[in-house]
């Protein structure tokens, strides 16, 4: 036969409830900081874009080139004539796709490397949280 719980019980089941509460609420807080940071890095990105593409319309070489290996083509060839008039001759279909190729690759290993790091990281972290 079973009694019924004790106040003492009851205290330590609400405790424990509001403890675990507690925990999510932090949880969730923390996992709305990360949200926003991670909202505020695409936000400077896009930025970065739209002053980079505002710079290639203006005739600015270097931001062409950015922009070009942003979108995955090979960067035009620009040409000032005698009356700083500037043009851009794009490149040919096949060199468009090797320079995609070469982006894609450069990407993708920009990407392990920068998993790698996160990896170490979080061990280091880990570690770190571990040694009293």
């Amino acid at each position: 036969m079973q009694r019924g719980l004790t106040e003492k019980d009851r205290r330590r089941n609400a405790s424990n409830e509001c403890q675990a509460l507690r925990d999510l609420a932090n949880k969730l807080k923390v996992e709305l900081l990360q949200s926003q940071v991670e909202t505020q890095k695409v936000k400077d990105q896009l930025q970065c874009i739209i002053y980079l593409v505002r710079r290639a319309w203006q005739g600015d070489e270097i931001a062409s080139i950015h922009v070009a290996n942003i979108v995955g083509v090979a960067p035009p060839k620009i040409q000032r004539s005698d009356f700083n008039e500037l043009t851009a001759t794009p490149k040919s279909r096949a060199l468009n796709g090797w320079a995609r190729l070469v982006i894609g690759l450069l990407n993708r290993m920009y990407r392990d490397e920068e998993l790698d790091l996160r990896a170490k990281q979080l061990l280091y972290m880990r570690d770190r949280e571990e040694t009293p």
